[in-house]
């Protein structure tokens, strides 16, 4: 009993310092990302068919236009710029 309830834990480390470190990782990403998702979902509850990178991550993040409909700061998008800029000088 007492191997299982250290399993259980170390499991739940392990799970919680995943998640950490993917939030660290996309930092203002994340919100740009979550962003897009809804504006997507709206798209495709209108019956409207558009992909997540192609319609609105890929313009975002390649200094194309915000697609119209979509509500995000600026600020926001150029915090996720910095940041993937950051990831790829690291890599």
């Amino acid at each position: 009993m007492k191997l299982i309830i250290i399993g259980a834990f170390s499991l739940v480390s392990i799970c919680s310092w995943a998640e950490d470190t993917v939030e660290s990782r996309l930092g203002p990403c994340k919100q740009v990302l979550e962003s897009c998702k809804r504006f997507i979902s709206d798209k495709t509850a209108a019956g409207e068919k558009k992909s997540l990178y192609k319609d609105c991550m890929q313009p975002l993040l390649g200094d194309g236009p915000i697609p119209a409909g979509l509500s995000i700061e600026t600020a926001q998008v150029e915090a996720c710029k910095k940041k993937k800029s950051q990831i790829k000088q690291s890599e």
